[in-house]
C-alpha cells in the first residue's frame, strides 16, 4: 500500500478551525484514495501528546512525505522549529517537500516578515485568503506524490480517478 504522510505545523490559535478542516478534508480524500490502495496520513498537534510535544512532532517529521506550515499573522516559535527540523531532513534524504503558505492578512507580526525573508528556494511558498485556497494546494501537493490513482481539482471538488472525493 502506498503510503503519503502530511505534517501540518501551524499556530495553535489561529489556524485551530483551519486544521480541523483540513483534517476533514484530508479523511474525505482518504476515504477514496484508500481504493486505489492508498493511504493519506495528516498529522497535526491535536494528535501530539502535550507532554512531550516536541519529540513526537519530530517523530512524525521524520518520515512525512509533505510538510506544510501555515503562518498568518503570527509564527510561533514551535512552528519554527518544526520548520527547521524539516529543512534538516529534507538535507539528509530529500524528504519531505516543503510548502509554506501565508495568510493574506491586514497586519502581520515582526516574527513572519522575518521567517519568509530568509526562505530558500527549495520550498514553496504560496499566499492563500481561505481555507479553500489550502485545499487547492494540498490536492496540488498530494497529486505528485501518488503513484496509484490520479487527483485534480475539477469544478470546485477534488476529483480521484473521475469521482469526486471531497468538496473544496
Amino acid at each position: 500500500m502506498e503510503k503519503i504522510k502530511i505534517f501540518l505545523a501551524s499556530s495553535i490559535k489561529e489556524f485551530a478551525d483551519t486544521r480541523l478542516e483540513l483534517k476533514d478534508f484530508a479523511r474525505r480524500l482518504n476515504d477514496r484514495l484508500v481504493d486505489y490502495d492508498t493511504y493519506l496520513y495528516l498529522f497535526i498537534c491535536e494528535y501530539a501528546d502535550n507532554d512531550n510535544a516536541m519529540a513526537e512532532h519530530n517523530r512524525e517529521l521524520k518520515d512525512s512525505d509533505l510538510f506544510l506550515l501555515l503562518a498568518g499573522q503570527t509564527i510561533g516559535w514551535f512552528t519554527i522549529e518544526e520548520y527547521d527540523y524539516a529543512q534538516k531532513i529534507l538535507g539528509k534524504r530529500g524528504n519531505p517537500k516543503i510548502y509554506i503558505a501565508l495568510k493574506q492578512c491586514d497586519t502581520v507580526d515582526a516574527s513572519v516578515m522575518e521567517f519568509t525573508k530568509k526562505l530558500p528556494e527549495n520550498v514553496t511558498r504560496t499566499d492563500f485568503a481561505d481555507t479553500r485556497e489550502l485545499k487547492m494546494l494540498l490536492v496540488s501537493a498530494i497529486s505528485k506524490e501518488l503513484k496509484n490513482a490520479s487527483l485534480i481539482v475539477d469544478g470546485g471538488f477534488a476529483i480521484v480517478n473521475g469521482k469526486v472525493a471531497a468538496k473544496l
